[in-house]
Parts: C-alpha cells; structure tokens; sequence
C-alpha cells in the first residue's frame, strides 16, 4: 500500500516532491496502489519509485524521470509520457492505451515477456528512442516510427 505520508508530498507539487527527493535520496519511495490519476506530474523525480497497482491514468508525466522505477500491473491509459526515462522499468502488465510517448526514452527494457499482457492499442511512439528494446510488437493502432 502506497506510503501516506508520501502521497500528502506529492500532492504538495512537483516543486515539494523534488526538494523531498534530494532530502530523502536514499529512500526508495512506495507509491503501491497510489490513486493519483489525472495528476499533473510533469519533471517530477520519479526515478526508483515503486508504482505497483497504481492508478496514473490521465496524468501529465511529461519530462518525468522513471528511471529504475517498477510500473508492473499499473494503469496508464492515456497518461501523457512525452520526453519521458522510461530506462530499466519494470512496463509488465501495464495498460498503455492511448498513451502519448513521443521522445520517450525506453532503455534496456524488455517487452517481449510483457506484450501479450500489455495493452498498447492508439499510443503513440513516435518518435521515441527505443534502445535496446528487446520487443515483438503487436498491437492495433500504434504509431511507431524511427
């Protein structure tokens, strides 16, 4: 279950949850099960952050570093990840649907455990930097350019 007392940080804005962040930089943050859809979350440190279960979907997590984060079982439909570190996350069993992606960086990430559980049907990821993406991608309605 998410940490209460981080979910009141981070309803302070994204300037409070920095500054607890560099405060706080040995702590890896438990946001399980967090209820923060439609949030506006844009360049938040969310690197390292547990979001197991959470609900993101509508949020703006635009320039957003989730960098070492586990996403595994969240909800991120239609979640803005434009200009986002999607480096070394753990993306299984996530809803993608109608998520926007652009200039997401997907590093070191392997999908191809993950696709027929993941859900990625009208995103678009373009013109997103898959590196070493190991990935056999099928899905309906999803842009994805070089």
């Amino acid at each position: 279950m998410a940490n209460r007392e981080l979910l009141d940080v981070l309803n302070q804005g994204v300037a409070r949850w920095n500054q607890w962040r560099k405060e706080h930089a040995a702590i890896q943050p438990d946001l399980t099960r967090a209820n923060i859809n439609g949030a506006s979350l844009s360049d938040a440190d969310l690197h390292e952050v547990d979001f197991r279960r959470a609900n993101l979907s509508g949020a703006n997590l635009s320039g957003v570093n989730l960098g070492d984060a586990n996403l595994s079982y969240a909800d991120l439909r239609g979640v803005n990840l434009s200009d986002v570190n999607l480096s070394h996350v753990n993306l299984s069993h996530v809803n993608l649907s109608y998520a926007s992606m652009g200039w997401t960086v997907l590093g070191d990430v392997d999908l191809s455990v993950v696709l027929p559980l993941m859900t990625v049907d009208n995103s678009d990821f373009s013109p997103s930097r898959l590196t070493a993406v190991n990935a056999i991608i099928g899905v309906s309605h999803a842009l994805v350019q070089k």
